[in-house]
């Protein structure tokens, strides 16, 4: 076992059931139920957003080459800067949300955040108002990431993290395949992206949101600790002769605790080994930014392509196809006590980098700029199959860096698994880890 599964187990370890106890059995079953919904909400979420965000510019240009005296035009691509960029600053305060609140309610939330922003393009789209709820699904989408990791860890034990892991990333990824497959029979034979076609499309991407919504409602809580029950309990205590009872608080309690982990966060965001993270975290948001949005309004706007918009779906399937095989794969080898994480890292990189440079080959320079399509030059004639093989290699490369980082980083487990009403366990947590990665480290160097 290495260091880091080690690390891990001691952070996992009291989620762990004991199977002489009687209620062990009905834990796991509890446990394993509520990975499997989590993975179910987030497929039907993720199968509307993940579609939305793939087609959005296309779907754009379209409207905007049919009504050009519309006013105001929204740009897709500035949309989802605006997205990732909120995310990455709120992701500092979703933790402070959770410990205010349920991770399963900053979930719905967030849900319902994301879904209200499909309806805005049913109709025809109003610039100011897409642009503020792009500010909003990036603190949705924070909420929602960061509650989903509490909950998958807080069911899960250091004999089940990794398996639970990569089922969770396989229905997660499935959204790409189901979503996709959609668009492609949505837009077979399409000159254009006509506006009922537009209604119909966000209209079904709505609806299965919604329901993915709905779904997060079925998780149900684990059974209360004896450690927890006992710290609940400190929160009432008896003042002056004991006849007047005090009880503190719950939201001063957790706003105390949510800053106390805050201002950890911030000091332990100076540490060496989350400095050297911070760059691998970059460029795993870059890549998956490019073959979520960039990628597909590029194929969308090759002219040389048969059948362009059919394409946009057909690369989306076979991202989404080269991701479940990725995340099986590290369900796979998770299992080992040695598991191959940087073979694995190092293939994936590989992988991203061959569908990069195919990227460079086979689509126009113009192709991310153009409203209308574009026959500009490319290095290569672009094709179908040399299209759908390049967003393979990404999806492939993409899940198994996305995967294998998140489970190897010192600070993730532990950044996850605090409970929702004690952020200084979190803190405490990521220190621990951090700690014992320097010494290990020292020691070696001496």
């Amino acid at each position: 076992m290495t260091e880091t599964d080690s690390q891990n187990s001691s952070i996992l370890e009291n989620n762990e059931p004991s199977e002489s106890s009687s209620g062990g059995k009905s834990l796991s079953r509890l446990q394993n139920r509520n990975v499997f919904v989590l993975g179910l909400a987030f497929l039907l979420l993720y199968t509307a957003f993940q579609t939305m965000n793939g087609i959005l510019q296309t779907v754009l240009d379209s409207y905007y080459t049919q009504h050009p005296d519309h006013g105001a035009e929204v740009n897709g691509l500035v949309s989802l800067g605006i997205f990732y960029g909120v995310c990455a600053i709120s992701v500092w305060f979703a933790p402070w949300v959770i410990t205010l609140m349920s991770p399963k309610a900053v979930m719905v939330m967030g849900a319902l955040i994301n879904t209200a922003y499909m309806t805005l393009f049913i109709s025809a789209p109003n610039a100011p108002l897409v642009y503020i709820f792009s500010v909003l699904i990036g603190i949705a989408g924070a909420f929602i990431w960061v509650g989903q990791g509490t909950v998958l860890i807080t069911n899960s034990n250091p004999e089940t993290i990794s398996r639970n892991t990569g089922i969770f990333f396989l229905m997660f990824e499935s959204s790409l395949f189901v979503g996709n497959t959609f668009i492609y029979f949505t837009f077979d034979g399409a000159e254009y992206i006509s506006d009922s076609t537009r209604v119909v499309v966000f209209s079904c991407l709505t609806a299965v949101s919604f329901l993915g919504l709905l779904t997060l409602f079925l998780i149900r809580p684990l059974p209360t600790t004896s450690q927890e029950s006992e710290n609940e309990s400190d929160t009432a205590q008896l003042v002056g002769d004991g006849t007047q009872e005090v009880t503190q608080s719950k939201w001063n309690k957790a706003s105390e605790s949510a800053k106390t982990a805050f201002l950890n966060a911030i000091r332990i965001l100076k540490t060496e080994q989350v400095l050297l993270q911070l760059v691998v975290w970059a460029y795993n948001g870059l890549e998956i930014t490019f073959w979520s949005g960039i990628l597909p309004t590029c194929i969308g706007n090759t002219m040389a392509l048969p059948n362009r918009y059919s394409v946009v779906g057909l690369a989306g399937i076979v991202v989404g196809v080269g991701e479940m095989l990725g995340a099986f794969l590290t369900m796979i080898t998770g299992r080992r006590s040695d598991p191959p994480r940087g073979p694995l890292i190092i293939f994936g990189m590989l992988c991203q980098g061959i569908g990069f440079y195919l990227c460079l080959l086979y689509l126009p320079d113009d192709s991310t700029t153009t409203r209308v399509g574009t026959f500009s030059p490319t290095w290569a004639e672009p094709s179908t199959a040399s299209i759908l093989t390049t967003a393979f290699f990404l999806g492939l490369g993409s899940v198994l860096y996305k995967v294998i980082t998140r489970r190897s980083s010192p600070c993730s487990c532990a950044f996850l698994t605090a409970r929702t009403n004690s952020g200084e366990k979190l803190a405490q947590n990521l220190q621990r880890r951090l700690d014992v990665s320097n010494t290990n480290r020292l020691t070696y160097r001496t």
